[in-house]
Order: C-alpha cells, then sequence, then structure tokens
C-alpha cells in the first residue's frame, strides 16, 4: 500500500502538471520573452506555437519523474537485501561508521563526483528538463542522494553524531562555497557563455579535482544543515507543519506565478534587489495562498453530503485532510 501511496504521488502530479501547469508556464515564458527579449530578437524556441506550448519538455517537472524512477528502483533493491538477512544491519552498520567518522564527508564527495565524472559538464543539471526520459547518470547521481536519506532515515541515534559536527560542516561548507564555483565555473554548462571559466576548466587540470570541490561543498552543507535541524529544531511547530505538507504543492506549482511577476516586475524601473525580494516573496505567498484554497476545496466536496455508498471512502480521506 505505501509503495502504491508513494507511485500515485509522484505519478499523477507528473500526468496531470504535463497538461496544465507546464503548458502555463511555457506559455508565460513566451509571452515575457515577447514583452523583454533577452536578446535583439525572440528566440524561435520563444515563438507562440501549439508545440513550444504543449510538448514533452517537463520543464520543472523533470525531478518527479526521476525520482518516479528512482523510487521503484529502490523497492527492488529493497526487496533484493531483504531476501539476505545478514546484508541489512550489515549496510546499517557500514553507514553509521560513515557518518561517525571524519574522513565519511571526503567518501562521500569522492563517490558523487565519481558518478559525476561519466557526464559532460560541471554540474548536475543542464537538460534534464528537456526530456521525460531520465539520464542514467543523474539517476545515478540523485539515487545516491536517495539512498543516504533512506539510511538516514529510521536511524535516530545518527542524529547526534550529526550534531556534534554540524557548526564545523556547515561552516566549512559555506566558507568553500564560492571558491569552489569560481574555481569551477564552466562557461558552456547552460548559462550563455556568461563569466570566466575556471581553472579546474581552462588549466588542463584533471576534471575530477573541480567536481570533488563541488561535491565537498554539497556534501558539508547538507550534513550541516541537517545536524543544526537536529540539535536546534525540536518539538512540533504548526507553521512547519503546514509549511512541510505545503511544500510538495509549492514545488509543483510555483514557477507560472515566479514566471508572471518575474516579467511584470522586469517592466518595471525598480532595483534589481528590491525586483527580486518582490519575486520570491509574492511567488511563495501567492503559492501558499493557492494551497490554503486547494485545502478549502477538498475539506468543502469531502464535507458535501455524499450517497451511502459513497462515505465510507470519503470519510477515510476526510481523515487525512483533518
Amino acid at each position: 500500500m505505501h509503495v502504491r501511496s508513494r507511485l500515485r504521488r509522484l505519478g499523477v502530479p507528473l500526468v496531470v502538471g504535463m497538461f496544465t501547469v507546464v503548458p502555463l508556464a511555457n506559455f508565460l515564458v513566451i509571452s515575457a520573452a515577447a514583452v523583454w527579449p533577452r536578446y535583439q530578437k525572440v528566440p524561435a524556441k520563444r515563438e507562440l506555437t501549439f508545440g513550444h506550448v504543449f510538448n514533452l519538455a517537463p520543464q520543472h517537472l523533470w525531478f518527479l519523474a526521476y525520482l518516479l524512477l528512482i523510487s521503484v528502483l529502490a523497492v527492488g533493491v529493497w526487496l533484493a537485501v531483504r531476501r539476505f538477512g545478514s546484508a541489512g544491519p550489515a549496510i546499517k552498520r557500514g553507514f553509521g561508521i560513515l557518518i561517525g567518522s571524519w574522513w565519511g564527508v571526503f567518501v562521500l564527495a569522492l563517490l558523487s563526483a565519481l558518478i559525476l565524472s561519466t557526464k559532460s559538464g560541471w554540474v548536475a543539471g543542464g537538460t534534464m528538463s528537456d526530456s521525460l526520459i531520465p539520464l542514467p547518470t543523474l539517476v545515478a547521481y540523485f539515487g545516491f542522494f536517495f539512498v543516504f536519506g533512506w539510511l538516514l532515515s529510521g536511524q535516530e541515534h545518527l542524529s547526534a553524531t550529526l550534531e556534534r559536527r554540524a557548526w564545523p560542516r556547515f561552516s566549512a561548507g559555506l566558507a568553500l562555497a564560492v571558491p569552489a564555483f569560481l574555481l569551477s565555473y564552466d562557461n558552456t554548462d547552460f548559462t550563455g557563455n556568461v563569466g570566466t571559466a575556471g581553472v579546474f576548466v581552462t588549466g588542463g587540470q584533471p576534471r575530477i579535482l573541480g567536481l570533488l570541490a563541488v561535491g565537498l561543498v554539497s556534501w558539508l552543507t547538507l550534513l550541516g544543515i541537517w545536524g543544526l535541524l537536529a540539535r536546534y529544531v525540536h518539538g512540533e511547530s504548526r507553521a512547519l507543519r503546514y509549511l512541510a505538507d505545503a511544500g510538495f504543492w509549492i514545488y509543483l506549482i510555483h514557477i507560472p506565478f515566479l514566471v508572471a511577476l518575474q516579467s511584470t516586475l522586469a517592466q518595471t524601473h525598480m532595483e534589481i534587489a528590491l525586483r527580486y525580494v518582490l519575486t520570491v516573496s509574492g511567488t511563495l505567498a501567492l503559492s501558499i495562498g493557492s494551497y490554503a484554497l486547494l485545502q478549502a476545496g477538498r475539506r468543502l466536496w469531502l464535507r458535501a453530503p455524499w450517497p451511502p455508498y459513497l462515505r465510507a471512502g470519503k470519510r477515510e480521506a476526510l481523515a487525512r485532510v483533518g
């Protein structure tokens, strides 16, 4: 039941979003390009045609396709591990040693760097939003982080280990972020040839060094934030719980709001910093507001006087909504 629920939670939004949110976002992006072109003329891919609005490019929903595939693969791995009774405890013990050691973050960074080294470019991005078919390298890369979270969940004793090194890891991740970016920045990835490429790109150094630097920043920051939350965030917060519940909806719906606000404010004479703040805060407010309307609509629908043969399923759904 849990597996079916997860697949439904990922698959239904992906299918529905491809016919609703993504076309709306495409239309708004095309409209914005016509009003305020980045270059002196509108690019061909920004012309208003049916194919540019409705197509199989998932845009920001690309991650649902990846997560759907990774979830299916994870179920297969879990079933295989269950067949060997000693494998599960051994994996958990090894993972605990990795998390508790000072060298664990270097191992994690190296493994993620080795995975990324099988693709071109220096970041895990670029073309995944162009197709519903996941790229094998990126499935492995994101799956690596998925497995990490999977192994960490359910092992509460590891939270104390993350707490002890939270500040050093977080501080080191922040300190390394800018140097790592400048060293490994590739202006041919998807940035329109903007800026100067880093020395890891132009200096002939082994590419794995740049990927390792990026990996260190990612894992130091991730483990640091995880440990800080474990240390300082205790108890139940209604506001945080509401935001956590709304997070998935915000991810699904935010792009149309973001593009509409950004393109509208771009035509004003406001300072860039002010436009940025208004765009981000406005997008968040509109996304949360739409989630509140969604929840209100669901409650009204579920409390409607349906025929007796529909009441049993409605009662269960009403309990989930609250």
